[in-house]
């Protein structure tokens, strides 16, 4: 029986023994008897090898009624899934306050524990020189949650894995570093540069590792969607009509071989036969070569103006689009 079970249970007693007169005091410890429960639901899934369910249950009863043995449980649950720093930190934790409430025992558990870990940590250092701490609204964050001063300058733990450090302050371009912390021991060093003076009418945000400005988007800044819908209507149309184009070319292809066979001329440019047949050949010839040209020309423009509405589309912020006699042409800032 936990400490947590044996008192909800004195409590249950003295309520049923006070009547119902107790039923308003009852209702104000079920936050306990839900911290109980997921306890016990945290051992259960513990002890199944199912750490990964287990902590959430944990974290849960720890923060509806902190206490050391679910401190000490959530511990090993970090452990087992690969937390190192989030263990070691909660073990040295209880270690500390079992100390102080003499839990000679229970302090030398955690004790032990955690330096089994600590040979597997990887330490980030963050420097903040002092002209940059004194800056007004200053906030450093380590992947999202906040590095207090109190940390700065000290070597603190990191989980395995992608880290980010953002660094903001009022009226100062932000600043982000990131770095992998893979092998155990790794040490890692960010030292705070001092933050540039945010341009007037710049948004700060975070950029990496130096901070850029991000100004708030404008319509002249937006992509041109507008012209890469207009691209994909004359890329569909070029390509329609150097199909129609190829197709009329292979037909007046085929008729002018019928002219030369049935002439008797020699397949030759321009074929050698008599002057009137040769005349209606040639001019066959000619109007077949011409929608050729034609229809290559419709390609070529379909998959220029393909090529252009996926670059203004995806890559081109602020773009203008010109379409000629030569083809399609973007212009913008990549």
């Amino acid at each position: 029986m936990t400490p947590r079970l044996g008192m909800l249970l004195a409590l249950a007693a003295a309520a049923t023994a006070a009547g119902p007169a107790a039923a308003g005091p009852a209702v104000a410890d079920e936050p306990l008897a839900r911290a109980e429960i997921l306890f016990q639901e945290g051992l259960r899934l513990l002890a199944d090898d199912r750490a990964a369910e287990a902590c959430p249950k944990l974290e849960e009863s720890q923060r509806l009624d902190p206490a050391l043995g679910t401190e000490f449980r959530l511990a090993e649950c970090y452990e087992a899934i690969g937390r190192a720093a989030g263990a070691w930190a909660l073990f040295v934790d209880v270690a500390d306050r079992s100390g102080a409430q003499g839990m000679g025992p229970q302090r030398q558990k955690a004790r032990l524990r955690a330096a089994v870990i600590e040979p597997r940590l990887m330490w980030l250092t963050v420097v903040v020189p002092a002209q940059v701490a004194r800056l007004p609204g200053l906030a450093v964050t380590c992947d999202g949650s906040p590095l207090g001063q109190a940390s700065w300058g000290l070597a603190v733990p990191v989980d395995a894995g992608a880290h980010t450090i953002d660094v903001t302050a009022a009226g100062r371009i932000a600043y982000r570093s990131g770095f992998e912390a893979r092998a155990p021991g790794d040490r890692f060093t960010v030292r705070v540069p001092t933050l540039a003076v945010s341009p007037p009418g710049l948004a700060t945000a975070p950029g990496d590792d130096r901070g850029s400005p991000r100004s708030p988007p404008s319509a002249r800044e937006k992509p041109t969607r507008t012209a890469a819908l207009a691209l994909v209507g004359v890329g569909g149309a070029s390509l329609l009509a150097g199909s129609i184009l190829g197709a009329v070319a292979l037909q007046r292809n085929g008729v002018w071989k019928e002219q030369v066979a049935a002439e008797g001329c020699t397949a030759s440019h321009p074929p050698v036969c008599g002057s009137a047949a040769a005349l209606a050949i040639q001019k066959t010839e000619r109007e077949r070569s011409l929608l050729a040209t034609g229809s290559t020309a419709g390609f070529v423009l379909g998959a220029a103006a393909g090529a252009g509405a996926l670059a203004t589309w995806l890559l081109v912020p602020r773009a203008r689009v010109e379409v000629g006699p030569r083809g399609v042409a973007v212009h913008g800032s990549f």
